[in-house]
């Protein structure tokens, strides 16, 4: 979900049209964070993913509760 989230972010910047196009795509450069020893941080982002689905969730409460 992270990095669906990121390559979500990362296309926003893009028409529709350029989308098709994965030259234009594949030139982009997607960062995970990373932990001490460079690998990707698994925990941080799964942390973060927990902390936006939270929110979700919470908005959602707020909107059924209505």
């Amino acid at each position: 979900m992270f990095i669906a989230s990121i390559i979500r972010t990362v296309c926003q910047k893009y028409y529709y049209s350029d989308m098709a196009n994965k030259d234009i795509i594949s030139d982009e450069l997607i960062k995970l964070p990373v932990d001490e020893k460079g690998n990707p941080d698994y925990d941080y982002m799964e942390n973060y993913m927990k902390i936006i689905e939270s929110k979700a969730c919470n908005a959602i409460k707020c909107l059924t509760a209505v």
